[in-house]
């Protein structure tokens, strides 16, 4: 009887498995690694015009008005906030007049900003790079305050600036930035939270 053929691998078999899986990591890691990033912006971008939404359900379950800050903008580094702040009454007016006479509820950080009580999930490398108003192109940094009352309807007004409804989309630019070099970049487009005045917010692409 003739001896049966060994089953399993030689050595020099499982070396060159081992060399084509690494040739095959290296070529493919760049396309890898920029997906992943853009995977990550794009989840905090919609993450946050998620809670923008849950926002607006609560100031209608709760008749009352819901004031939405976005701060700490950067062009430079992945830095933000966004803080929930219900107001007292479902007036928008009052809530935009006096801001602090509100209950802050929740800060989401961003990025490299200190998360002081926040337990959830931050992209270190994603920040809030600013924010564009409906009907512009050019890119603001000032605090923006948006106001939702309980029947759905919303109001943006810049830091010292006068309250206005949105007409058209308003823009909150969600931006990647990569370390190297001793500093921050800015890595790629920016995704958008695009808020409208009574159809909610949505991630988008710019």
């Amino acid at each position: 009887m003739g001896r049966r053929a060994s089953a399993g691998f030689t050595l020099i078999e499982l070396l060159m498995v081992v060399a084509i899986v690494t040739v095959a990591t290296v070529v493919a890691w760049p396309t890898l690694s920029t997906f992943m990033g853009r995977s990550g912006e794009a989840g905090t971008a919609t993450a946050a015009a998620r809670l923008f939404n849950r926002v607006r359900d609560q100031a209608r379950r709760r008749n009352r008005a819901y004031l939405v800050r976005f701060d700490d903008f950067s062009q430079v580094e992945p830095t933000g906030t966004m803080r929930l702040i219900e107001g007292s009454t479902g007036s928008c007016r009052a809530l935009h007049a006096a801001p602090g006479g509100g209950q802050e509820l929740q800060i989401v950080p961003y990025g490299q900003t200190p998360q002081g009580n926040y337990d959830g999930h931050v992209e270190k490398k994603v920040g809030l790079r600013g924010w564009v108003a409906p009907g512009e192109e050019a890119l603001r940094a000032a605090t923006l305050d948006v106001c939702v009352q309980p029947d759905g309807s919303a109001t943006w007004q810049q830091s010292g600036g006068t309250p206005v409804p949105i007409a058209g989309a308003l823009r909150v630019l969600v931006q990647r930035f990569n370390f190297e070099g001793g500093g921050w970049r800015i890595e790629g487009p920016p995704r958008g939270v695009e808020m409208t005045f009574a159809g909610g917010a949505r991630m988008g692409v710019n």
